[in-house]
């Protein structure tokens, strides 16, 4: 059976998941028998798409997930396009929500987390007329307006509990090793989802329980398996909005949020938006995208080895370096692939390793460079806080959040252009690489060379000048991940180490900064008393004088107009 076969079941994903609607894409790109029509966002776009490809076309099945306002897009559709079956996805259905799933021509539901085996049974029954209601659906719970007693405060709510031991067994599937790139993206998208969930039923919790920002229950005892119990904070229409406390969130749980809020900036176009090159600008933007999301995937498995492997956080910072290496050498086997092999003047030859020959060359240009390596897993790992701008913020803080986040993207990228940087230098003229990898800016062999030759540029200016600089201002570049790409940002960092280990031509840089500093502000004081002078000099000296030359000269050239010869009358 092909995509062209009229048998095959034709979808339309109607959800705001951008990263669940990437994951569909991806799982069904190599199916013959599913075929996605079309992926949209909100209602309208969903009627719209459904005015062009319903018509006669009842092999189409809608699967509605979570857009606002589901339930009345279920009953327009049913009202007007009756033959096309509708499965809403969700986290839960109360009682009253599947009577009114029901009464508006849903033929199934599907939980959050599905695994995809039953997805696709799902989406098979519903678009052969059958319908797909799992036995046992996770009613939403009712809550009751009294304030429970500590000892009930302590309990985990039912729903939660089903939202969790889902998570652990997503959590097992994200450890496999042999897990798939692809399954990994929806995974994590459940995964989000889920928590997301378990955040809702926690604030439904706390509101019946009467809670407030401004106050709380004298004597109330947390729950430690609660992440999210407590809540603070306003939106500007005066609504209380539920934050996590630092203290109650659990180490997984914020890097959970690390981890899903990059994979979901993976999505855009990942353009270089600073003014110097990266390694990476010569991949296409899939193999980018997929290279980074290799190495995110690498570190959340790194994290959990080291933690497993209970390192203090000083054995941490000694063995940043080989966590670097490893996590360079991991992401190059499953990016590229073991045993993959290239065409090279008649012979094969096995990809991964001559590239990994280059790992001392790597481990000294890019990876012993990562700022804050040691400083980012422990903080992942430990709870330990971050010291940002000379201020200490704790563990949870959105300060440390953000720069967390901002160090885990970086990081990311620094990986990448380790990667991408000995295939430039091994195999950037071979055809078979230029054709899988390389974006079609870059297939020409000028291209190419130009491009080589911008990088070589920038290593020499860095090594001899941009990185002095920088360790002089104290400070380091970071690339984080922005809406349209990759962004360069600096963010301040003591680096009177590094400073004190400067020699030859990098100190010297450090020296002729310093020496303009000192001399700059005198220097400019100099240059403007002098040119203050020469304006005065030029304008009321000089100026003056010339004016007055002037002057004289119109008044002579005057008084001899005036002036008649002798004897003359007025006859003449």
């Amino acid at each position: 059976m092909t995509h062209d076969d009229p048998d095959a079941i034709e979808l339309l994903l109607v959800d705001t998941d951008e990263l669940f609607r990437l994951g569909m894409q991806t799982w069904l790109a190599n199916r013959s028998d599913v075929r996605l029509v079309a992926e949209v966002a909100t209602e309208t776009e969903a009627l719209s798409v459904l005015a062009e490809i319903a018509d006669g076309n009842a092999s189409v099945l809608a699967i509605v997930g979570e857009v606002a306002s589901r339930f009345r897009l279920c009953q327009i559709l049913h009202d007007r396009y009756p033959e096309v079956p509708v499965l809403l996805r969700g986290a839960s259905l109360s009682s009253a929500q599947l009577t009114l799933a029901r009464q508006a021509g849903v033929r199934g539901f599907c939980r959050l987390g599905m695994p995809t085996s039953e997805l696709l049974e799902a989406i098979r029954q519903t678009a052969t007329g059958g319908s797909y209601w799992p036995e046992a659906l996770p009613v939403a719970e009712t809550v009751s307006p009294p304030v429970p007693p500590p000892s009930i405060e302590q309990t985990v709510p039912p729903g939660v509990q089903y939202i969790d031991a889902t998570l652990r067994q997503i959590d097992a599937q994200l450890r496999d090793l042999n897990t798939s790139l692809l399954d990994r993206v929806v995974l994590l998208g459940w995964r989000r989802e889920l928590r997301a969930a378990r955040w809702l039923v926690y604030q439904l919790r706390g509101r019946s329980h009467g809670r407030s920002s401004d106050s709380e229950p004298v004597g109330e005892t947390v729950s430690p398996t609660s992440a999210v119990s407590r809540w603070q904070g306003a939106t500007a229409e005066g609504t209380l909005v539920p934050v996590p406390e630092a203290a109650d969130l659990d180490r997984r749980d914020l890097q959970r949020l690390l981890f899903d809020t990059t994979l979901s900036k993976l999505q855009s176009r990942l353009l270089n938006l600073g003014d110097r090159p990266l390694e990476i600008d010569i991949l296409s933007t899939e193999k980018k995208r997929e290279l980074l999301a290799t190495v995110l995937r690498k570190v959340d498995e790194t994290s959990i080895y080291l933690y497993e492997s209970s390192l203090s956080i000083e054995q941490l910072e000694r063995k940043q370096s080989r966590i670097a290496l490893d996590l360079w050498r991991e992401t190059m086997l499953d990016f590229f692939g073991k045993y993959y092999t290239v065409d090279v003047d008649g012979q094969s030859v096995e990809l991964v390793d001559v590239l990994l020959q280059d790992a001392d060359v790597v481990r000294e240009a890019f990876l012993d460079k990562i700022p804050l390596l040691s400083v980012l897993f422990a903080h992942l790992l430990f709870r330990a806080p971050l010291t940002i701008d000379k201020e200490s913020f704790p563990f949870g803080s959105p300060e440390a959040t953000l720069r967390a986040e901002y160090l885990l993207q970086n990081l990311l990228v620094s990986v990448a252009n380790a990667v991408a940087q000995p295939l430039l230098n091994r195999f950037a003229g071979v055809d078979a690489i230029e054709q899988v990898f390389y974006d079609r800016r870059f297939l020409s062999t000028r291209d190419i060379e130009r491009f080589r030759n911008e990088l070589s540029w920038k290593y020499r200016w860095d090594k001899y000048v941009g990185e002095p600089k920088a360790i002089y201002e104290s400070r380091f570049v970071l690339f984080v991940l922005a809406e349209r790409g990759i962004k360069p940002i600096d963010i301040y960092a003591p680096r009177r180490t590094e400073l004190g280990q400067l020699s030859g031509v990098r100190q010297a840089v450090t020296v002729a900064l310093e020496g303009r500093d000192a001399v700059a502000p005198r220097l400019r004081a100099v240059v403007t008393f002098v040119g203050n002078g020469l304006v005065y000099l030029l304008t009321q000296v000089v100026g003056r004088g010339i004016g007055l030359i002037g002057r004289g000269i119109l008044e002579n050239l005057g008084g001899n107009r005036s002036k008649r010869p002798f004897g003359s009358s007025d006859s003449d």
